[in-house]
């Protein structure tokens, strides 16, 4: 496989592409775990979120998980656990298309940041009934289980982590 290929697999079966409904207006993404497979740098790697959100009725959102300067260390993974990456009181009519980026993290001036990979969650509010679609960026692969875990490996320039993540409402 080309090393700077990136990718993240669907750990399951995708059972098509229709959307699965919850019925919900205050929500979050939970990143519920991450584990490291294979490390991209020698000594371990420094992880962090990339969240882009994109909404119909909102001005995009682009943010870090954990804040700059912060990072995880891929060796201490098994303590990155029930992190909030995303949260949103989605209104009537609402669509929301939210990309969860893994990256590697360098510093300068060498290779600043690596991809590892990412993963899209599409969501859309109508008549208060929440549809919802996880899906890979640019493949047909979806993962519509409603109420599971959505796990994902993420694979990329020599890395290989598995994420699990959660959507949950958030109490009002």
């Amino acid at each position: 496989m080309n090393k700077r290929l990136l990718s993240a697999v669907w750990l399951g079966i995708a059972l098509g592409s229709a959307p699965t409904v919850l019925s919900a207006k205050n929500l979050a993404v939970q990143l519920d775990s991450i584990q490291r497979f294979e490390r991209q740098e020698e000594r371990g790697d420094e992880l962090y979120f990339n969240i882009t959100e994109y909404s119909n009725m909102t001005a995009p959102r682009f943010y870090q998980v954990p804040r700059f300067p912060t990072h995880w260390l891929s060796q201490y993974l098994e303590k990155v656990q029930n992190v909030t990456l995303w949260e949103k009181n989605l209104q009537d009519g609402e669509s929301v298309q939210i990309i969860f980026s893994l990256v590697e993290r360098d510093a300068p001036p060498w290779n600043v940041d690596d991809l590892i990979g990412s993963v899209k969650l599409n969501l859309r509010l109508e008549r208060n009934e929440l549809k919802r679609e996880w899906r890979i960026p640019n493949k047909e692969i979806t993962s519509p289980v409603e109420g599971k875990n959505t796990s994902y490996y993420f694979e990329g320039d020599d890395g290989k982590y598995r994420v699990k993540f959660r959507l949950k409402p958030i109490p009002e």
